[in-house]
């Protein structure tokens, strides 16, 4: 349910603007709303080398977009991603690749909703697939 929601929220605050108002699914108070504790919510994580993967919405292989560490990622922003590069995004998971700055070598892991990558300690947490 929870997940449902995210994504109808996701879908709905793309962008500052809605796709279509009135909004089907919620009034403009609770738009209002919404918007106001997405705005105020604080980051998952002050380490910039962490990355949550929230959510991921796919279509086919060219639409898609997952949400980053309180970002939009689509492929056309993919690059967008501070310090990691994402390599393939399937419609239930997302694999990264992360270069240490101790290594020549990136590190590729791959992350399901609600898991953040702890990139100092090289691990994965939240929901286990």
């Amino acid at each position: 349910m929870r997940t449902k929601f995210l994504m109808s929220v996701f879908f709905f605050l793309w962008e500052d603007k809605l796709f279509s108002h009135p909004s089907l699914l919620f009034s403009e108070s609770e738009v209002s709303s919404i918007r106001k504790n997405l705005s105020q919510s604080p980051p998952l994580s002050k380490n910039s080398d962490n990355l949550n993967l929230l959510a991921i919405v796919y279509f086919d292989e060219n639409h898609w977009c997952v949400w980053v560490n309180h970002k939009i990622i689509r492929p056309e922003n993919s690059h967008d991603i501070d310090g990691f590069r994402l390599e393939k995004v399937t419609p239930h998971e997302a694999t990264f690749s992360w270069l240490p700055s101790e290594s020549l070598t990136p590190k590729k892991f791959t992350l399901y909703p609600h898991q953040t990558y702890i990139a100092k300690e090289q691990r994965i947490v939240g929901l286990a697939k």
